[in-house]
């Protein structure tokens, strides 16, 4: 099975970054909701197994070991088993002379470093957002296996940032479908994902009133 996952990976994944741009990767975090790029050396390791095929790709952060999923896109802390999404974006190279001086130290937080999304990231036009708020929204409804939901929250929970699109997500009823939700829906992590969409409708003062 890992040879195959292997050869997937060389078929589909195995492309150098555009000329003038390197790659980097980022893990999410939950209690701020935001990407976090990797440090250097691992961002080197993991793009070198990335480029080379492997299924996963294993690093080390002071004293919590990490295996990076390519098939799922996730990071999986080997002792604890908690699981967050990654990505991969591909950026404009810095110029010569502005490095960053990053130190590791001996928690998860050192991977991290501050991200400012590209502006070439493309984003969401308020009328797509909108849109996709609306159709998460439903999925909570709808019989979705446990980690299409955790996706489906994620995404949610990026958006609802904006005071505007948690106004339609309280709208179509998403506060509702999340509090109906049955055991067979749960993955780990949900507790936390489905009280910060929570507090996006409650940090709202006038959409409280509603």
């Amino acid at each position: 099975m890992e040879l195959w996952l292997g050869i997937e990976n060389l078929v589909k994944w195995n492309k150098p970054p555009a000329k003038g741009h390197q790659a980097i990767w980022l893990w999410f975090e939950n209690m701020n909701s935001r990407w976090c790029c990797y440090t250097g050396d691992i961002n080197k390791n993991i793009e070198a197994a990335y480029r080379d095929g492997e299924p996963v790709a294993r690093v080390v952060s002071g004293r919590q070991r990490y295996t990076i999923q390519f098939s799922s896109m996730t990071q999986v802390n080997v002792e604890t088993g908690t699981h967050r999404p990654v990505m991969r974006l591909e950026v404009p190279k810095k110029k010569e002379g502005k490095q960053e001086n990053v130190t590791e130290k001996d928690n998860e937080d050192d991977m991290q470093t501050n991200f400012e999304v590209p502006p070439e990231f493309c984003r969401f036009s308020d009328e797509q957002a909108a849109s996709v708020v609306t159709c998460c929204t439903y999925l909570l409804s709808a019989e979705i296996d446990p980690d299409t939901l955790h996706a489906d929250m994620r995404l949610l929970l990026s958006l609802t940032r904006n005071p505007e699109l948690s106004k339609i997500f309280m709208k179509e009823r998403g506060p509702h479908a999340l509090l109906v939700l049955t055991q067979r829906s749960s993955f780990q992590g949900f507790s936390s994902l489905s009280s910060l969409l929570l507090r996006h409708v409650l940090e709202d003062g006038p959409l409280l009133e509603q």
